[in-house]
């Protein structure tokens, strides 16, 4: 008789169902090995959208996105805080809409030149469930393009 305890990471299942399986190694030489199978629902625990950001313009615009992040009924939790995971990159603001109970994150572009980079932002928040959450970011910065003769 022994313990087994699996971890399974069910990020990306909120509102589905879940199934694995492992396959178990014993001493016992009747039975060398078992299959274990796993299933069951993981309940949503907060609705973002969109899930991944990313951000497209030109040098010299001011380039930003909206994320709305909307806990579920049944886990609420509030944000304490949002940052981004890398300086230099991007600024973040949040704004809470308390009538909704729902979360408003702006994130904005900070750099000036012709440029591809990722990011995320870190959101931290009061939950025991999920005290961190984490949305990536993509951004691509072209050259600002001139304006020629003849074209509006």
């Amino acid at each position: 008789m022994g313990k087994i305890t699996i971890k399974v990471n069910t990020k990306g299942y909120g509102n589905k169902k879940l199934s694995k399986t492992i396959s178990v190694l014993t001493n016992d030489p009747t039975q060398e090995s078992l299959v274990l199978q796993i299933e069951g629902h993981v309940d949503r625990f907060v609705d973002i959208k969109p899930t991944r950001v990313r951000m497209t313009g030109q040098v010299g615009q001011e380039i930003f996105k909206e994320v709305s992040i909307v806990p579920v009924e049944k886990y609420p939790f509030r944000i304490l805080d949002a940052s981004p995971q890398k300086e230099g990159n991007i600024r973040v603001a949040v704004t809470e809409d308390k009538d909704k109970k729902a979360y408003r994150l702006t994130i904005f572009n900070l750099r000036q030149e012709k440029t591809r980079y990722y990011d995320a932002v870190i959101i931290k928040t009061d939950s025991s469930i999920r005290p961190e959450l984490t949305i990536s970011v993509y951004c691509n910065i072209a050259e600002k393009r001139e304006k020629r003769d003849g074209q509006g």
